[in-house]
């Protein structure tokens, strides 16, 4: 799992291009979002779903394994092959997660994305 506070760290991470393009576009939602005041501890992160995240990644940022994550507004994004999820812990804080849409994505989490889709794309 990566997280990104700011242009920046996405820029240095040198993420393949179709989800680099997706990670920036969050992150500069979230930028656009907050402004100046954007404090990470506060308002959320951009989180980027690699083969190593493992659920105590997710125990650790929002206190639930990846399959039971409180997921709103989950998104299918065709050109990058990629969910755009958003988990909400309360009336300010967010986390903007990006899933790649591949083989080691575990079929229990992958399910729960596609349960949880809204819009007409889907994978």
């Amino acid at each position: 799992m990566q997280s990104f506070m700011s242009l920046l760290e996405v820029a240095a991470a040198q993420l393949p291009a179709g989800v680099e393009k997706v990670v920036t576009q969050m992150m500069q939602n979230m930028l656009d979002c907050h402004g100046e005041h954007y404090d990470p501890a506060n308002d959320g992160l951009v989180v980027l779903i690699d083969d190593e995240t493992t659920d105590d990644d997710g125990m650790r940022l929002f206190g639930h394994t990846w399959a039971e994550a409180p997921l709103e507004g989950v998104k299918y994004c065709r050109d990058s092959g990629t969910f755009l999820a958003v988990i909400l812990l309360n009336n300010q804080l967010a986390h903007h997660v990006i899933v790649p849409d591949m083989p080691w994505l575990r079929p229990e989490f992958r399910d729960h994305l596609v349960e949880n889709l809204v819009g007409k794309e889907r994978p």
